[in-house]
């Protein structure tokens, strides 16, 4: 559960990143 975590908030960190660029 906790390694899905993780893995869903790189996802959005890497989708919502070039926002702030």
């Amino acid at each position: 559960m906790k390694k899905t975590l993780m893995l869903l908030a790189m996802v959005v960190a890497l989708v919502i990143l070039p926002f702030f660029i």
